[in-house]
This record gives C-alpha cells, structure tokens and sequence, in this order.
C-alpha cells in the first residue's frame, strides 16, 4: 500500500487514576505466580496493547455500528495508535495477594462445600490504588481514510470526522470513569478500575495541521468528560453494615508484626474483594436453584473456567458479572489471639495458636454491573435473591464465619439506582417464569 498524503492528525492524553488495584502480567515469575510488566530498567508498564484492546472490545460490542470508528477495515492498518502506560512516579512500591479457589456444590455427594479446592492456591503482584500515570491516543488520517476507516464515509468533511472521533474518545473516557472499561489481570472483579481525571487533545488539519509539530502535550486544550450514564449495562447497588467482624485474610510479609494474618486492608479501610465477593453469591445462588429445583446455567453470568470446559466440551468466555473492590469504612481493625479446640476431647489442639487482625464494624458499598441482555434476565434474577440473602444476613462473606464473622446487613438494592422490590421487579418475574 502506497503512503497517500497526511491530511489531518488528532492527539488525546488521559492522565489517569487507579480506582482499584491493577494486575498486568508478564511471563516471568521471580516475585509471585503473576509479576507485574517491567520495562528493562525495572520501571512499572501498562502496554498499549492492554489499554487498546479493552477499548476496542467495548467500542465494538456496545456501539452503533455508525459510530465504531475503532474498528478499521481487516485489509489496512488501523490509523488509531495507543501508548504504553507511564507512571509518574518512577518508584511505585507493589503488594502481593492471594488468591484461593473455593468448592461449592458436590454432585456425587450431593452436599455444599466451602473448602478450598486442592492446588488451588496462588498469589500475584497489584500495583495499589491511587497510582497516577498516562496514557495517549494518536489518530492520523490521510486522503484514502474512507478506505479503511469502517462507518466513516457519511462524512464528507476530514473536520466532521475528526468531530465524530472525537466524540468517542470523550465517550471512552465516560466508560472508564464509570468501570465499564477496565484493564488488566481479574478486571472483572474487581480490579483495573480507572478514573480519568484530565482530558486534553486537539485536532490538526487544514491549515493548522503543521502546528502538530510545534504543540507542546502540557500545553493542550482541557476536553470536557461526560458524566456516567451506565447506558449500557444494569447497575446493582447495595450498601451494607458489617454486623459483627470480617476477616479476608492477607498475609503479613513483614515479620515484624504481631499478627499471623489480618484483614485485607488499604489505607486504614477493610476491603471486600470482587473474588470473595462473587465467590459467596454464587455459592448462594447455587443453593437458592437447588432449593426451587430449577436450572440456570451460572457460566453465562460467571464465565468458564479451563476445568469446566475440559469437562463439558464448551467454548470457554469471560464473566459478564463485573464488580468493584468494596472499601469498608467507620469501623476498626482488633487483634485477637485464639487457639483451635478438639471437638472431641474439648481441648486445646496442638500447635494450634494463632493471632489474626479482624475488621470490626463499618460500612461500605456493593456494586455489580451487568450486560442489558433479555437473556440474562433469569440469571440477574438469581443473583438479586442471592444478594439478599447476603444483605439479611441469611449467608455469610470471607473466613470464620462459622463463628459469626461476615455478616452483613444493608436496608435496600438498586437497580440503576432506582431502589427495587426483591418480589415485584423484571428480573426475579424472569426467574419465576424459568421455575414454571
């Protein structure tokens, strides 16, 4: 393909925020089973690539077909180009999680578990919220841009295009705001949540497009960020109180303090992680079909792991359940000392003393956000009853809870932010409708 003339370029920098932690993986692993990407100098990444294909992913699947200008014809190249993610801080100190699988339902034994799965244990790097770093996005258009730009010929100006554009880079910016976008390793629970905190861009054509050369970024124009409007998926809401203690234990890796684990924690707030989180509803959604004898098929809303598509011969897909990390507030961290008793002889077992740091009290925010499907109706359905099950009390989040840790209450669910009926609403009618 022959170079044809440049007629017009267009530059948008996002300076960004990490809402919540961000796992992006290479294939080495010295510190965790999944390290963090590194340049060769040891600095943090984020590849274009994993900012450009969750872009490219949502602007397809969650736009008018008149309007997908990311999708560039098969036969070109695409005219779009996205950075690498820099920090801004050259020094940014990383944590470590775990991560754990749990048993749910046992078919041969017809029993609910929740026990950790055998080698099911692992860990992994985040670089930690409120990390700042950016990002651009470059567009260069030349004279056969119709050619290979999909959607684009209705207009007749380079200008009216570059407006269009323009139009959903600000839109894309709407999306990460609102976490429909995220990047990385487990953004579908949580992590990879990003704000965009400055839009800046400008547009290069006619006679103004040498003046690419000559712009400064820090000297850009301020582009406005529409606010959030969740369009295109079901939003569900649920604040809660912590009644009595959780306990999502994180290890310490310092061996200075005197606890063994403590409650998963940033900033002096508890956390709930989007894992642990999905983790007990789906348990709960598991015994709420048993008990009504109907059949949902969960891997639509949770997705598939490799084991169940070994098993089942099925195509393997992502959750379409997102959800953030929950932030608990208002409450206080305790250090208790316990020891495990003998159920036989009621005594002390040995080697059995451990001290853990539980979070006692506060109150924070569950957020789940959905695909508007007819589809998935039934499902969201299950998953509401579930959600007030957890929000009653009726099933319990995290460790210890056969001693009363994690119990929750909250007074309401949202839906949109419209608070709902759990007996009167769309989704558990398409649920009693499967029963029938």
């Amino acid at each position: 393909m022959k170079h044809e003339k440049l007629i017009a370029k267009a530059i948008y920098l996002f300076d960004a925020v990490l809402d919540s932690p961000l796992s992006i993986g290479c294939s080495d692993s010295y510190f965790t089973d999944h390290d963090l990407m590194r340049t060769n100098d040891g600095k943090l990444l984020i590849p274009g690539s994993s900012i450009a294909g969750p872009i490219r992913s949502f602007v397809v699947n969650n736009t008018d077909s008149g309007m997908a200008f990311f999708e560039a014809d098969e036969n070109f190249a695409s005219p779009f180009i996205i950075s690498d993610g820099t920090f801004k801080k050259d020094v940014i100190e990383t944590n470590q999680r775990d991560g754990i699988a749990i048993q749910g339902y046992d078919n041969d034994r017809h029993i609910f578990e929740k026990v950790t799965k055998n080698t099911a244990k692992y860990d992994y790097e985040i670089i930690p919220t409120g990390s700042s770093f950016r990002f651009r996005i470059e567009i260069t258009l030349r004279e056969n841009y119709r050619d290979y730009l999909t959607n684009i010929a209705e207009y007749d100006e380079v200008g009216d295009a570059l407006n269009a554009i323009e139009k959903q880079v600000q839109q894309i910016a709407s999306c990460f705001n609102s976490h429909e976008i995220r990047l990385g390793f487990k953004k579908n629970r949580g992590l990879g949540c990003i704000h965009i905190n400055k839009l800046t861009g400008k547009k290069y054509y006619g006679d103004n497009l040498k003046e690419y050369l000559k712009d400064k970024e820090d000297s850009l124009p301020v582009i406005d960020i529409p606010a959030p409007s969740y369009q295109n998926c079901v939003l569900i809401s649920c604040p809660v109180k912590v009644l009595s203690a959780i306990s999502i234990k994180s290890y310490s890796e310092n061996p200075e303090d005197s606890f063994d684990f403590t409650q998963l924690r940033f900033n002096g707030k508890a956390i709930i992680p989007g894992s642990s989180l999905c983790g007990a509803l789906r348990h709960q959604m598991e015994k709420i079909e048993k008990e009504l004898d109907i059949h949902i098929n969960l891997e639509e809303l949770f997705g598939t792991t490799a084991e169940t598509q070994r098993k089942n011969d099925s195509v393997a897909h992502a959750s379409r359940l997102k959800t953030d990390e929950s932030y608990l507030d208002h409450g206080h961290f305790l250090t208790s000392t316990r020891t495990s008793i003998d159920r036989f002889t009621g005594s002390a077992l040995d080697q059995s003393l451990f001290t853990q740091n539980v979070y006692i009290g506060g109150d924070g925010v569950l957020k789940f956000y959905l695909p508007k499907n007819e589809e998935l109706k039934p499902h969201i359905g299950l998953l509401l009853l579930a959600l007030e099950d957890l929000r009653k009390g009726y099933c319990a989040l995290g460790g210890s809870t056969s001693i009363g840790y994690g119990i929750l209450n909250g007074d309401e669910i949202k839906v949109n932010e419209e608070t709902i009926d759990i007996n009167k609403n769309e989704y558990v009618d398409a649920l009693a409708k499967v029963e029938e």
